[in-house]
């Protein structure tokens, strides 16, 4: 069990949403997303807990189970030449991930451990603007992908957090 606050999504409708705002605009920037969470079933795929827009367009973003079961994976076809992720294996239960972008490299941390890096991922200066919503419990504006389980953080920086800072916020 998480301590509350908490948002529990069942996997069927359930949804947040967030009107655009500039300061959820990545862009070409350094940044980083934290987010805890707790999924009831990871060899469910497709679960989306965050996105910005859809990550199968150009500029859009989602972080969650895509298309590998048992996988956390940031994806955005906007990334290393369309359609890549950034994935790391996750259990059921509580989990902190974190993602961080700093200039071409993404990392993906699962509860302050570096799970896997792409050196390349953000080759080209990938620019993130999608200026659509932001949706929490599933992706494409909240019509798909919907989340089974729970969120109680989620912190976006507009900086890339360092190895030490990830795991001091992890702790």
């Amino acid at each position: 069990t998480m301590p509350a606050p908490y948002y529990r999504f069942d996997g069927d409708g359930d949804k947040i949403t967030v009107a655009n705002n500039a300061n959820l605009l990545p862009g070409t920037a350094d940044f980083t997303i934290f987010v805890a969470f707790n999924y009831v079933d990871v060899t469910n795929d497709y679960q989306a807990i965050v996105s910005k827009g859809s990550p199968t367009t150009d500029n859009g973003w989602q972080l969650g189970i895509y298309s590998t079961a048992s996988n956390l994976s940031f994806y955005s076809t906007a990334c290393n030449a369309g359609g890549t992720s950034v994935e790391a294996p996750i259990t059921n239960g509580n989990s902190i991930a974190t993602f961080v972008r700093s200039g071409d490299d993404a990392k993906m941390y699962i509860n302050g451990v570096l799970e896997t890096q792409d050196t390349n991922f953000f080759t080209g200066g990938v620019d993130l603007n999608d200026a659509t919503i932001m949706s929490f419990g599933t992706r494409d504006n909240g019509s798909a992908h919907w989340l089974d389980g729970s969120l109680s953080r989620y912190i976006q920086f507009n900086n890339a957090l360092s190895a030490t800072e990830v795991k001091e916020l992890s702790s």
